[in-house]
């Protein structure tokens, strides 16, 4: 949000405010001078974007499976994706009302709905040569960037990331909306925003990137890695309260590079890698990889077995991103799951400490 505070009357303050109520698009077409004020319509026009999700998101809770004996019997995990995705709305809803109380802008104050006010908002422009225009659009199309950004790097990094994002939407819209509606408006977004940077740009050389946006492999484990230190720190007994973002910065600066040398494909491929894991179950250098792919390996097995191809198919997804990254001697550390793999292999190690602790311990009294 904008940190600088105006000098506003606390009537503007209020409209801006009830303009959360769900009476923003009201407020924006309405002729009327006191609605007038571009501090009020930056917040009408972020509380339409919030009312616009809560629609979705209430649509899409209507169309899910289940939907007769969800509070009372049954909670699917569908389910508690559209409960979390809600709160997180709730959230930016009570935030964006707290701003218009302070005087402050919202984050996303779009002065229209044009495709230049989208651009300004939510992307980047960058200037790039002919020849390198071309590879930086298609890096934006999952798995393709994966490739490209593994192989060439550079501004293709930015693509790469957009289109894993992407990528993760896709299926979940796939899974709120068994009907592939809301799958299908997102994909012709997405080739209407790639065909535009292409072809409608003013500039052969402009290019708007989105992807600088979003999170790259590592600031989603330095996030992860800090918030699990900073619960473990909340339940520890000293004075002071712990800061997250100094957690954050020691987290990021401490962060480790986890590469692997080229290894067989086959070792890559859930359930197929099997045979592998057990071959090399012995080699120190392997074994954060191994663990990794046995638990993508459980989880395709999990998603074949229930019929959940959501999960297999993020699970091979996760094995393309990381059987790229390993070919370019790239990080191989797998988002989410690689936290996993270090608690199943910090835990593996405390069992064995106190094995080897009790075993001396009985030899000592012999």
């Amino acid at each position: 949000m904008d940190t600088t505070i105006q000098t506003l009357s606390s009537t503007e303050k209020h409209n801006a405010m009830i303009s959360y109520c769900f009476l923003a698009p009201f407020m924006l077409m309405s002729r009327e001078e006191r609605f007038k004020s571009d501090f009020i319509r930056s917040h009408a026009r972020y509380a339409t974007l919030l009312h616009i999700g809560f629609l979705i998101l209430i649509v899409s809770f209507i169309r899910s499976r289940n939907f007769s004996s969800t509070i009372l019997y049954d909670m699917t995990w569908v389910h508690g994706v559209l409960f979390i995705l809600f709160f997180i709305l709730l959230f930016l809803l009570w935030k964006g009302i707290y701003s218009a109380l302070r005087g402050e802008k919202p984050r996303i104050a779009l002065n229209t709905f044009s495709i230049k006010s989208l651009e300004k908002e939510f992307s980047t422009e960058i200037t790039v040569s002919i020849e390198e225009k071309t590879p930086l659009i298609l890096s934006h199309i999952p798995f393709l960037g994966i490739y490209l950004s593994a192989k060439y790097g550079g501004k293709l990094t930015e693509g790469e990331k957009f289109g894993n994002w992407l990528c993760i939407l896709l299926t979940v819209s796939a899974i709120l909306d068994p009907s592939m509606t809301l799958f299908v408006i997102i994909i012709l977004l997405v080739i209407f925003w790639l065909v535009y940077q292409a072809i409608g740009t003013e500039k052969d050389t402009t290019v708007h990137l989105l992807g600088d946006k979003f999170w790259t492999g590592k600031q989603v484990h330095t996030y992860i890695q800090s918030t699990l230190k900073y619960i473990h720190a909340l339940f520890k007994h000293e004075k002071d309260m712990p800061s997250f973002t100094k957690i954050q910065e020691e987290t990021a600066n401490n962060y480790i590079h986890r590469a692997e040398e080229n290894i067989s494909p086959m070792f890559y491929i859930p359930l197929i890698n099997i045979p592998h894991l057990i071959r090399f179950r012995h080699e120190e250098a392997t074994k954060m990889t191994r663990t990794q792919w046995v638990i993508l390996s459980a989880m395709v097995l999990y998603g074949l077995i229930v019929g959940d191809f959501a999960v297999v198919f993020l699970s091979l997804f996760a094995w393309f991103w990381a059987y790229n990254q390993s070919q370019y001697k790239k990080s191989t550390y797998i988002p989410a799951v690689g936290e996993c793999a270090d608690a199943i292999l910090a835990f593996l190690a405390w069992k064995k400490q106190k094995s080897t602790a009790k075993e001396i311990h009985l030899t000592t009294n012999k």
